[in-house]
């Protein structure tokens, strides 16, 4: 019976870690990537703002290394946010991303280039249009990307509380039916002492 319950604790333990791991690598890391990114594109869309708006070379230039940065920042976290997405669903949502960024990342370019040629009107008009829009549904994806992870790590954390909750009922049930049989043991093991020879 000790083995028994031994046994049943140690593997649901196992399991209970396994799982834990899992939603720490596979669900929590990847939303520390997602914010990451999401507060560096927020982030150069301020700046591109900074820079069409800007007075002087001085303001400029910052804000052509503040953008330089925040993309840095935003492409390494997406990069590594998009190693975790390797079951197939997650390989097509990424590679969506990845076509809508390509999309994005030539305007923003393009946006830049106005505003070093002097051409703020055009930068503007760019920024309305086709610079809204790239802009909006890069926003909805990564949006989706961190609720898709805080859901998964959601279930996981209920599917952990539910085998913690099966351990414990399990590690009950055989406890008791050890006490039992100890007892049972013992009042054969005192009858079989106290009977006359």
């Amino acid at each position: 019976v000790t083995f028994a319950v031994g046994y049943v604790g140690i593997t649901n333990s196992s399991q209970i870690v396994a799982s834990d791991k899992e939603m720490y690598e596979d669900k929590t890391v990847p939303l520390t990537y997602i914010a990451d990114a999401k507060e560096a594109f927020h982030k150069n869309r301020h700046q591109l703002l900074v820079l069409v708006l800007a007075k002087t070379p001085e303001e400029r230039a910052a804000a052509l290394r503040n953008i330089e940065s925040n993309t840095a920042t935003y492409e390494k976290a997406m990069e590594q946010f998009g190693v975790g997405m390797d079951s197939e669903s997650g390989k097509k949502l990424f590679a969506a991303y990845t076509e809508e960024y390509g999309v994005y990342a030539p305007l923003r370019e393009q946006f830049i280039g106005f505003v070093k040629a002097g051409r703020s009107d055009d930068a503007f008009a760019l920024m309305k249009k086709e610079g809204n829009a790239a802009v909006k549904k890069l926003d909805e994806r990564l949006r989706s990307f961190q609720e898709r992870k805080a859901t998964g790590a959601l279930e996981l954390h209920e599917e952990i509380e539910a085998m913690a909750e099966k351990a414990d009922l399990i590690m009950m049930v055989a406890i008791g039916v050890g006490v039992i049989l100890a007892i049972a043991l013992g009042l054969i093991l005192n009858a079989a002492i106290a009977r006359p020879v």
